[in-house]
């Protein structure tokens, strides 16, 4: 009797795993005519010279989101749980995620932006309702989680952009953080991810500059920030001017990634470093922010901002393919000829930082410069060993002494406790200079809010890992 019904359970699962298998066919031959309408929508709406009425945008919009619509029944249905292993793999076989976001998303959204401010209600209508869709996929094919991430961040960009200018542009601006956020924390090596960040650090130019320079040093570098980098370097007209201090730190960091123009950098340095200290007793607790990304900004300098040919990667994390001469004369290379200005201007600024002794507001800047052991060999000898022996006095003075100081294990949490990273720990997190420092376990189970700066991150919880990462360094 129960032979029978199990029987009858596998024969009936086979059968609706049919029946499912032929309906994929159905979707997927359905989907092939809207998109193919799209797609020569898109080509006809890209010159500028074919007038769009705003009927005809409402046709379009409406056929854009019917052909949305076949993607998502075609994606949920090829990931249903009675799927058979063949209909799994279609997605990937027809590519498509890829033909979702750029047939269905992506070509359509660039040919509103192109043809605002006609379009700009039609573009609200469409950027909402695709919106939705993903969040749809999101939740039902949970799969394809890094992929509808890195979608969702993109279309709340496109939000922010046409309603730059209200409130509703700001709250895009921290829904699009927020996914790309998400999917830095699946994918902390991806620098694609930084770059897109940089597009919502409206105004923040630190900010600006330490998530290009970290998009450039992960393990998956984006080479287009090179490119893009220089709209920062270079800002439009329209764009908020920059200030004092501001303007003469990305000055410098022009200076090192571009090599040209060598000699501004003395009086941009100068500027800089007279304008800081006054800064961090103005800005106070904001600085602990700014603090660890302009120590981030500095270290990738060391690094000539990701360049495979720099001396410091190639100690750091040697590429893996290059044979046993060219990692021979990886060995002996040596800084470039800029790397001495790079080198004396951090050290500067940490030798003014780390004069700050009692200043609990530059531990999250000392605790990230820290991070580039590989550097000290070439720093020592210009190294302000006496101002960091009396900051590193004052800080033990302060959280007192622990056996774990000594140890060469890093010290977490205590025993029984949750690790709590610090936000500076979560921007190292993949640096190719910090990728070997964290525990393996360090960023697990957190979540979002804890990379936003807190009281309770005060005193011992960030000094006792300071005073730790000190005796190994020195």
């Amino acid at each position: 009797m129960l032979n029978s019904h199990l029987k009858y359970g596998l024969k009936t699962a086979e059968r609706k795993s049919k029946e499912l298998a032929e309906n994929v066919v159905h979707i997927y031959r359905r989907l092939y005519a809207p998109e193919t309408q799209c797609i020569e929508t898109h080509e006809t709406c890209r010159n500028l010279n074919v007038e769009v009425t705003h009927s005809e945008w409402k046709v379009y919009t409406a056929r854009q989101l019917e052909l949305l619509e076949k993607y998502y029944e075609f994606s949920t249905l090829t990931y249903h749980p009675i799927a058979n292993t063949t209909v799994r793999r279609l997605p990937a076989k027809y590519l498509m995620a890829g033909r979702l976001w750029k047939h269905g998303i992506h070509s359509f959204l660039e040919i509103l932006r192109t043809r605002q401010p006609g379009s700009h209600e039609h573009m609200l209508t469409f950027i909402h309702q695709a919106y939705t869709l993903l969040e749809l996929l999101y939740e039902s094919v949970p799969i394809l989680e890094d992929i509808w991430l890195n979608f969702l961040g993109d279309v709340s960009r496109y939000g922010m952009f046409v309603d730059e200018n209200s409130d509703d542009g700001n709250i895009w601006i921290g829904v699009s953080r927020q996914w790309y956020s998400l999917a830095s924390e699946k994918s902390p090596s991806a620098g694609h991810l930084y770059y897109h960040l940089t597009i919502l650090a409206r105004g923040d130019a630190v900010q600006k500059l330490y998530l290009y320079a970290k998009s450039l040093c992960v393990a998956l570098p984006f080479t287009e920030t090179r490119k893009n980098i220089w709209t920062l370097f270079y800002p439009g007209p329209c764009e908020r001017r920059l200030s004092w201090i501001d303007a003469a730190f990305v000055c410098v960091h022009r200076i090192l990634f571009s090599k040209k123009a060598e000699d501004l950098f003395y009086q941009a340095s100068k500027d800089y470093l007279t304008l800081l200290d006054p800064y961090i007793s103005t800005v106070t607790k904001k600085w602990r922010t700014i603090g660890y990304q302009t120590a981030i900004a500095l270290c990738c300098s060391l690094l000539d901002y990701g360049e495979e040919s720099n001396f410091f990667i190639n100690q750091i994390a040697p590429r893996q393919k290059q044979d046993i001469s060219d990692s021979a004369s990886m060995s002996t290379s040596s800084p470039n000829e800029l790397f001495p200005k790079a080198r004396d201007f951090a050290i500067d600024v940490y030798q003014l930082v780390a004069s700050r002794v009692g200043d609990p507001n530059t531990l999250s800047f000392l605790h990230t410069f820290y991070k580039l052991p590989a550097a000290i060999v070439h720093l020592e000898r210009k190294f302000p060993w006496e101002t960091t022996a009396d900051m590193l006095d004052s800080i033990l003075d302060s959280c007192g002494f622990e056996a774990r100081m000594d140890s060469e294990e890093f010290p977490g949490a205590l025993k029984n406790d949750t690790p709590r990273p610090l936000p500076e720990d979560f921007a190292l997190r993949s640096l190719v200079f910090a990728d070997k420092y964290f525990p393996s376990t360090w960023f697990e189970n957190c979540k979002l809010e804890e990379q936003i700066e807190l009281a309770s991150m005060d005193g011992q919880r960030r000094e006792t890992p300071l005073a730790w990462l000190s005796n190994c360094v020195y």
